[in-house]
């Protein structure tokens, strides 16, 4: 889902119109080829992961890493960072809060 408030959609497309078309297509790529599920497993530090929806990918991700916590926000698209800030900026602070003790 894309951003609910047609300015910021707006916003956010022009952004990422914007992009060079060599770098877009080198960045299409590298997400496509990588293996988040065999990061993620390699991983050793605590990690937060950040969704709009919880899907069975997540599922399948905390079976990997079962310390991995998730963080969902409400009334957002796809990004959430732009959108609901306050919500994301306030997950942060609480895992780093958390990973500190």
């Amino acid at each position: 889902m894309g951003a609910r408030d047609p300015a910021l959609a707006l916003s956010i497309a022009d952004m990422m119109s914007a992009i060079p078309l060599p770098i877009a297509t080198a960045v299409i790529q590298q997400l496509t080829a990588w293996d988040g599920a065999e990061a993620m497993a390699r991983c050793d530090v605590p990690t937060l992961l950040l969704r709009t929806e919880l899907d069975a990918e997540d599922l399948r991700l905390l079976e990997i890493k079962p310390d991995l916590t998730v963080g969902v926000t409400v009334g957002a698209g796809h990004f959430h960072q732009l959108e609901v800030p306050d919500q994301v900026n306030a997950m942060i602070d609480r895992f780093l809060e958390l990973a500190e003790s």
